[in-house]
């Protein structure tokens, strides 16, 4: 029965090789000229605080099940150290606040005189639905210097020119990469800020990986995503509340559960066919 389910993994599930070789090349395009040139130019806040890229999802975690393409690619972003960010309980689930203990030094900083403004409330914590915006205007900044042609962009790489547009959807925006008449590809830009084990939230489970601490490693760390709770009355101030992220954990928990992974993919098969 296992030798039959990894059979039908890789004839009718899994992506091509040829497939994951041109999409991963788009990919590191997009990230090479949209976000570490282009974005890092238009923006000295975002040049400051953008620390790496953490490439998240389905596609990256090997449960993809289909040509419809979605990446996730998680923009961890560093809270300036003079902040002194203080991270406090939320009442939903998931969620966190977070706090800028000192913001009497931002009218005075070169780079962050506009911090306050851009991501803060009138109490000094970081809102969900200004962080979008900046996020929207600086893609939309990074945008206006690719090439154009007819009112449209492309993303030149070494597979080829695709035209690319993008739209905001949710805590991501989204860049849609034409690849050809058959599909193609949906690239979320996830605004999100990152933060190591002496910040871990109260009332969350301790890091399983807190032994390798000390470590050159990614896993004592967490991020919070720029979603907030659905479905709540603006009196609770929903806009406060961010999502937590533990996804270098969650990455580290799966490695090498091979017998997992095409199980995971044949029930995303299965609840898709099931739920058209």
């Amino acid at each position: 029965m296992e030798s039959i389910l990894h059979e039908v993994n890789s004839r009718f599930i899994s992506v091509s090789k040829e497939e994951r070789r041109r999409n991963n090349k788009i990919l590191k395009s997009v990230v090479k000229v949209l976000v570490k040139e282009n974005m890092v130019s238009v923006d000295p806040v975002f040049k400051s605080m953008f620390r790496r890229v953490f490439y998240g999802g389905s596609y990256f975690d090997g449960l993809h099940v289909s040509r419809n393409y979605d990446y996730d690619l998680d923009l961890l972003l560093v809270m300036p150290k003079a902040a002194s960010p203080d991270l406090q309980q939320s009442e939903f689930p998931s969620h966190i606040q977070l706090q800028v203990n000192d913001a009497s030094w931002l009218r005075t900083s070169p780079v962050y005189s506009k911090f306050k403004k851009t991501f803060l409330d009138d109490d000094n914590y970081l809102i969900t639905d200004k962080a979008l915006r900046w996020m929207k205007g600086i893609v939309q900044k990074a945008f206006n210097r690719l090439p154009s042609l007819g009112g449209r962009h492309y993303l030149l790489t070494n597979v080829g020119e695709f035209p690319i547009h993008f739209r905001e959807s949710g805590p991501a925006v989204t860049l849609h990469i034409d690849v050809d008449g058959d599909y193609r590809i949906d690239v979320d830009l996830v605004i999100s800020f990152v933060f190591t084990e002496n910040k871990w939230p109260e009332g969350v489970s301790p890091n399983p990986y807190a032994k390798w601490l000390g470590r050159r490693t990614h896993l004592n760390e967490f991020f919070i995503v720029a979603k907030k709770p659905k479905n709540v009355p603006d009196y609770f101030l929903p806009k406060r509340h961010w999502r937590l992220s533990f996804q270098e954990q969650e990455r580290q928990l799966i490695l090498q559960k091979w017998r997992l992974k095409p199980v995971g993919r044949l029930l995303k098969v299965l609840s898709q066919i099931m739920f058209r």
